[in-house]
């Protein structure tokens, strides 16, 4: 057997066999939930509950009295840029653009951007509570 013909050999078998090793693909990943935080209104009012960016600023829910609800934070409040965000609560509904400039708001301190996701916050007697550090 000349070592041309060997080696034709030796390439065949090597396909056959990779051909019939199957292909395990990775399972998918379960879909990442969307960063979010806990809100307790503990009050007696119906509050809006605002995200405040340094250029920023979008309503993230409205809550009942006594409801507690999840509360979606918008895509810019958890990406790559730096920045600090707060909470603002309004009590009563209103049709408000700007509630960093609502004299009635409750503002939670300023923390950073990538610190908000996975917070609890009550609202209780006029007051923002959030999760202590």
């Amino acid at each position: 057997m000349s070592i041309a013909r060997f080696r034709t050999i030796v390439v065949a078998s090597t396909i056959l066999i990779g051909s019939c090793v199957q292909h395990q693909i990775a399972p998918e990943a379960p879909p990442e939930s969307n960063p979010a935080i806990m809100f307790h209104n503990q009050g007696h009012d119906r509050i809006q509950v605002y995200l405040v960016g340094e250029t920023e600023e979008q309503l993230l829910g409205r809550l009942e009295p006594l409801e507690t609800a999840r509360l979606v934070l918008p895509e810019w409040s958890f990406d790559e840029t730096p920045g600090t965000v707060r909470l603002a609560v309004i009590a009563g509904w209103s049709k408000d653009l700007r509630p960093s400039l609502n004299s009635k708001a409750t503002f939670s301190v300023k923390e950073f951007k990538r610190n908000l996701s996975g917070e609890e916050w009550t609202f209780v007697g006029g007051q923002l509570i959030g999760t202590l550090r």
